[in-house]
C-alpha cells in the first residue's frame, strides 16, 4: 500500500543535539521520522529531504552551527523566523518560487547569498529584502 502525503515539513531543529525532525501529514495522523546529524569542524551543511514542502516557523531558529542549507524544489514556503538568529549561515538554497516570511532571516547577520533559478518569486523577495541572489 502505498501513502500519499499531503504534507510535509521540517518542524524543528534541536540546537546542540542537531536533530532534524520531520512530520508526515497523510491527512489521517502524523508520524514522524528523526534524523541526528553532527557538523563536522563546528559548521554543518544541511540538505534537506526531497519530500519537504514547508519550512515551519522556528524550524532552524537559533541554531549558530548551521552554515548552508539546502531547500529541495519540492518546498513551496518557509514560515516567520524559520531561521532567525542563525549567525553562521552563509548561504542558503532555494526553489524558484517560494513564499518566504518576511521574518524567515531576521538577525542572520552572515548570510551571503541565496542561491536559486533565476526569475520567480525567491529572486523579488532577495530584491525586497537586500540579500544577494545568486542565479543557477
Amino acid at each position: 500500500m502505498e501513502v500519499k502525503h499531503e504534507k510535509v515539513f521540517l518542524s524543528k531543529l534541536v540546537t546542540g543535539e542537531h536533530t532534524l525532525t520531520v512530520h508526515f501529514d497523510d491527512g489521517v495522523a502524523i508520524s514522524t521520522f528523526t534524523t541526528t546529524y553532527k557538523p563536522v569542524f563546528g559548521l554543518a551543511t544541511f540538505t534537506l529531504p526531497a519530500a519537504i514542502k514547508t519550512v515551519e516557523a522556528g524550524a532552524f531558529e537559533g541554531n549558530p552551527a548551521i552554515s548552508a542549507v539546502y531547500v529541495p524544489d519540492t518546498c513551496t514556503s518557509i514560515g516567520a523566523n524559520a531561521f532567525k538568529d542563525c549567525t553562521g549561515l552563509r548561504q542558503i538554497r532555494l526553489p524558484k518560487n517560494c513564499a518566504i516570511d518576511d521574518s524567515a532571516f531576521d538577525s542572520c547577520t552572515g548570510l551571503i547569498s541565496i542561491f536559486a533559478p533565476a526569475g520567480g518569486t525567491t529572486k523579488t523577495w532577495a530584491d525586497k529584502n537586500k540579500i544577494p541572489f545568486v542565479a543557477e
